[in-house]
């Protein structure tokens, strides 16, 4: 219950906080709070109130204030504070950044946590600012340039080249030529007269190799 202006409210454990308590709310008690009436009930002479309801108010005048030190294009130092099998969010002083997995890294990435760990601090370029619903989106990609533009000028068929085994499937191995980079190797280029032989009988996890760039 909560005392306004002498009128006892009920406050939801739900509305006590922008993050869950569950019974942490007796460090509340007798400190005076700023609280939002949500519902009245004039029937029954109840009414219900929010303190949820200010701290969010409150963020969001905060995080706007901080929106305005930013722009898309801007790089920023981050640190991470959440992961998930998609993606991880990042706080750049208020505001909360949502760091997609396919904007990790160039190369392939199964799992989040193969490149971070909470609490890492990280370098991200701002890539996208929706002021309406204060939703920001940032990249680790974007501050390099695609190892993949003018790939064939680098790689030329034909020639030879020198690549780390990364990974085996069961239909050949991946070759990395450079951070970002990777070659299939199929297994009917492993061996003249086993077409279907297993790439992890051919080759070892990084190994270092030589082979032919075929296309």
């Amino acid at each position: 219950c909560v005392l306004i202006n002498n009128f006892l409210c009920f406050m939801p454990s739900s509305q006590a906080s922008l993050v869950p308590i569950k019974n942490n709310v007796e460090k509340l008690f007798n400190t005076p709070l700023k609280f939002l009436i949500i519902k009245v009930d004039k029937s029954r002479g109840n009414a219900i109130c929010s303190r949820r309801s200010v701290l969010e108010k409150d963020k969001n005048i905060e995080i706007k204030e901080a929106l305005k030190e930013i722009k898309e294009g801007q790089i920023i130092t981050a640190t991470t504070r959440a992961l998930t099998t998609w993606g991880a969010f990042l706080e750049y002083k208020s505001i909360t950044m949502l760091l997609h997995i396919s904007d990790m890294s160039y190369s392939r990435v199964k799992q989040p946590s193969e490149l971070l760990s909470v609490g890492d601090s990280i370098k991200v370029r701002v890539t996208k600012i929706d002021p309406e619903t204060n939703r920001v989106s940032c990249s680790v990609k974007a501050l390099s340039v695609d190892p993949y533009d003018n790939i064939e000028k680098k790689y030329e068929v034909g020639k030879n080249y020198s690549g780390t085994v990364q990974k085996h499937t069961p239909y050949g191995s991946f070759v990395q030529l450079e951070p970002g980079v990777l070659a299939l190797c199929h297994q009917s280029e492993m061996d003249w007269t086993n077409r279907t032989i297993k790439p992890d009988k051919v080759l070892s996890i990084s190994q270092k190799v030589n082979f032919k760039v075929v296309s």
